[in-house]
């Protein structure tokens, strides 16, 4: 039991870090697209919800792929998470 709970486990992980990026950015996308449609089409405030989670759902997913390759793949995404994180700072005071 223990043995088939770990290897789904390394599987699960294996599995978001190869396509985790692409989920998140596909389906926050397409749910931003939905909480967008409800909340003209129907007037329904559950929409903004939707559409919130879908924006955050994209940046993540974003900030997954830049993560992995080093770079962002769109120029937007560069720039709203370059804004909203903070800059790492480095201590060049000499040790001694």
């Amino acid at each position: 039991m223990l043995i088939s709970s770990t290897g789904i486990a390394i599987i699960a992980i294996v599995g978001s870090w190869i396509a985790g990026g692409i989920l998140l950015r596909t389906g926050g996308l397409i749910a931003a697209l939905l909480g967008a449609l409800d909340l003209a089409i129907n007037h329904n405030p559950a929409g903004i919800a939707l559409l919130a989670i879908g924006l955050v759902a994209w940046l993540v997913g974003h900030w997954h792929y830049a993560l992995r390759h080093h770079h962002y793949k769109s120029p937007l995404a560069q720039r709203i998470l370059s804004t909203a994180t903070p800059r790492p700072t480095r201590s060049h005071r000499r040790l001694g």
